[in-house]
């Protein structure tokens, strides 16, 4: 149930786009096959794919200088603003916003963006974003580890089955698994390979998760008595987001 819920959520965003690009190639075999000038479409083709990588890209140069803002506001805003097009807009605001706020120490806030949406009514992709957003929590506000852990692996579990062909699987499945190992630090149920993944899934997340991975990582390394690289962790996380309250220390 959860692998058909998932695919039904992801065509909503993925099969506009894929219908253009069969569209697009349909017409290059087309004027192949006329001997009709293809090149135009293959500029078409070539543009789109710049015109996506640029999107990626440009999104992480956006929320970079937003995260040093002395207030989360210019943040919220563009996650308002750039995400309200998207199906179930309202769920992918209220996850990214609500990180936000948790980050900075509005943690009432970040509950009350929580709250807006009734995430067991939604497709497994969408609610794992919710169970995300209450793991973050108790590991930031009620320092309840053990059950952000098992928020953690919930979320995890909703995107296992995602195909592998899918857009966005892997983005999903690296976020659920750095929140995982998180939890496993924080509670003490680290596996000899925990901080290993995690530091191979920090350079693959955007600014946004990477402060939070960051900060799981310079907590293992402190509790390993690693403290230069906890250090550098921590000097990571106060170039990246200078203002967090939430982030700024270590959890004891």
């Amino acid at each position: 149930m959860n692998t058909t819920n998932n695919l039904l959520s992801l065509a909503k965003l993925w099969v506009p786009a894929i219908l253009l690009i069969l569209l697009v190639l349909f017409g290059a075999a087309s004027s192949l096959t006329t001997g009709q000038i293809p090149w135009m479409v293959l500029v078409f083709l070539l543009f789109l794919g710049v015109f996506v990588i640029r999107g990626f890209r440009q999104a992480d140069r956006t929320t970079a200088p937003l995260l040093r803002q002395e207030s989360p506001a210019g943040l919220v805003a563009y996650f308002e603003r750039t995400l309200a097009a998207f199906p179930d807009a309202d769920a992918h605001i209220a996850y990214s916003t609500g990180i936000v706020y948790a980050y900075f120490g509005d943690f009432t806030q970040a509950r009350v963006r929580l709250d807006t949406v009734d995430w067991e009514r939604r497709p497994p992709f969408i609610k794992a974003a919710g169970l995300g957003l209450q793991a973050l929590l108790a590991y930031l506000d009620t320092r309840d580890y053990r059950q952000g852990l098992e928020l953690a692996q919930q979320a995890r579990s909703l995107v296992a089955d995602i195909p592998d062909e899918m857009p966005g699987r892997e983005d999903a499945q690296a976020a659920y698994q750095a929140f995982v190992n998180i939890g496993e630090i924080l509670s003490g149920q680290t596996r000899p390979e925990t901080v290993a993944e995690l530091e191979s899934l920090l350079p693959r997340v955007p600014p946004l998760l990477k402060v939070f991975l960051a900060w799981g990582l310079a907590t293992a390394y402190d509790r390993a008595n690693r403290q230069k690289e906890s250090e550098l962790m921590l000097s990571l996380i106060k170039s990246m987001i200078p203002h967090s309250k939430a982030l700024a220390t270590l959890p004891w």
